[in-house]
């Protein structure tokens, strides 16, 4: 049996990470399950998540989250994954 995931994306954002997938010869649908199937494996996120010197991107993430009214505000990354695990 198989689930239907939606997720809403920036269109730059889709467009650029297919761009790097497409090289990698990945679709975005196959890199969507490897990650899924490595967070199951590793009981983690699969890269690091920092709290310390947060970078201009993580930046531009929280700000694009606090500007959607759905999440947020948020001034952490922390602050934001806290919010996102109590509302699985």
């Amino acid at each position: 049996m198989t689930n239907v995931v939606q997720v809403r994306l920036d269109n730059k954002l889709k467009k650029e990470a297919e761009t790097v997938l497409h090289q990698l010869g990945l679709d975005l649908p196959t890199a969507i399950r490897i990650f899924l199937t490595k967070v199951t494996q590793t009981h983690s996120i699969p890269f690091a998540l920092t709290l310390s010197n947060t970078n201009t991107e993580d930046a531009d993430i929280i700000s694009s989250y606090n500007n959607d009214e759905r999440f947020g505000p948020f001034n952490s990354v922390e602050a934001m994954m806290t919010h996102m695990k109590k509302n699985k």
